[in-house]
C-alpha cells in the first residue's frame, strides 16, 4: 500500500548484530516507486502509535528491500519493537526524505565519520554514497559489547569503548530518573534538619552521585544530573579525535548525542577543519526532545 498514511513494508528478516544491534529488512513491492539517497531518513511507525526516525542502511528498489539498523536502548517503543518483531511483521513508515547531506560536491581527500551506536546506520548510509575509492577514517563511541557490530556492518571505523558507566539515557527516561534522584536528597536534607544534628548522605542520593537505574534503563548508562552527567558522553570520541592525524581531512559526518556532536564540532574547528567542511546531526540528546532541537539549530549543515 503507497497512500497519505505511509508505505505499508514486511519484515522480511531480522538479524542480531550484537546484544542491543539489530538489523531488520523491509520488503515492499512499493519501494519501486520512491526515491532514497544516502542519509535520506523514514519516520517509521511503531505500537502504540509512535513515529520515530531512521536512515536506511541499504535501499533498494530493485529488489523491494530496505535494511534499517536499531540500538535497543531503555524501553523505547522502536527499541522494544525491533527487539521482539518477527519475520512476517508488518509495518507501515512515511519517507524517504532529506535528513543528513551526503555529497560534498567534488570527492574528499580524505573523509572522517565519528559517531555512536545510535548512529551506525546513517554512518553506512552516507560511507556508502562517497566516490569509489574515497579515502575515510572514523570511530564509533559504543560500549564495548556491542563493538561487534562494527564489524558486522563492514564500517571502516574504529570502535572506541566506552567505559561501562560512562553516557547516559537517552531523553525522558533519564530526565526523570535525574528528578527522582533530586525529590530523594530533598527528603534527606528534610529529615537531617528535623533529626537536628549531621547526617551523613548515603551515595544513592546525595547530590553528585549516580542513582540506582531501573530495568528500563540501559544498562552501562549514567543518569543524566548524576556525577559526570551529560558532558561526559563523547569523551571517547574526543580522545580518539587528539590522537588522529586531522592533516588531510576535508570532509567531516558527526552524529550522535547533542552535546558530544557540539563538543567534537568545536574540537575539530579548534584543530584547524574548517567549519564549512562539517556536517553534525544529533540524533538524539541526554535532556530531551527540545534540547536536541536547539542545540542542533547551532550545528554546521
Amino acid at each position: 500500500m503507497l497512500a497519505s498514511r505511509g508505505t505499508e513494508a514486511t519484515v522480511s528478516a531480522v538479524e542480531c548484530l550484537s546484544p542491543r544491534v539489530s538489523r531488520v529488512q523491509l520488503s515492499s513491492r512499493n519501494l519501486e516507486r520512491l526515491a532514497c539517497s544516502a542519509g535520506d531518513k523514514i519516520k517509521l511507525h511503531v505500537p502504540p502509535g509512535a513515529l520515530r526516525s531512521y536512515t536506511p542502511v541499504r535501499f533498494d528498489p530493485d529488489a523491494g528491500t530496505m535494511d534499517l539498523v536499531f540500538h535497543l536502548h531503555g524501553g523505547g517503543h522502536a527499541a522494544r519493537w525491533a527487539a521482539s518483531v518477527e519475520p512476517g511483521a508488518t509495518v507501515t513508515f512515511l519517507g524517504p526524505k532529506r535528513s543528513m547531506r551526503s555529497t560534498v560536491g567534488t570527492a574528499p581527500t580524505r573523509a572522517l565519520f565519528l559517531g555512536d551506536e545510535t548512529t551506525l546506520g546513517l554512518m553506512r548510509a552516507l560511507i556508502d554514497g562517497l566516490p569509489p575509492g574515497t579515502p575515510v577514517l572514523g570511530a564509533v563511541e559504543i560500549a564495548k559489547e556491542d563493538a561487534p557490530a562494527v564489524k558486522a556492518l563492514d564500517l571502516p571505523l574504529v570502535p572506541v569503548a566506552r567505559h561501562a558507566h560512562q553516557g547516559a539515557h537517552h531523553g525522558r527516561l533519564a530526565a526523570q530518573a535525574a528528578s527522582a534522584a533530586q525529590t530523594a536528597q530533598a527528603a534527606q536534607a528534610a529529615q537531617a534538619a528535623q533529626a537536628a544534628h549531621a547526617v551523613q548522605a548515603s551515595d544513592g542520593i546525595r547530590a553528585g552521585h549516580r542513582v540506582h537505574r531501573s530495568d528500563r534503563l540501559h544498562q552501562g548508562h549514567r543518569v543524566a544530573g548524576t556525577d559526570g552527567g551529560p558532558e561526559d558522553h563523547g569523551a571517547a570520541g574526543s580522545a580518539w579525535l587528539r590522537t588522529t592525524d586531522l592533516s588531510d581531512v576535508d570532509a567531516v559526518w558527526l552524529s550522535g548525542e547533542a552535546n558530544a556532536v557540539g563538543r567534537w564540532v568545536e574540537e575539530l574547528v579548534q584543530a584547524g577543519v574548517p567549519r564549512e567542511q562539517i556536517r553534525a546531526k544529533a540524533y538524539w540528546s541526554t535532556l530531551g526532545h527540545e534540547h536536541r532541537k536547539r542545540v542542533e539549530r547551532r550545528f554546521p549543515r
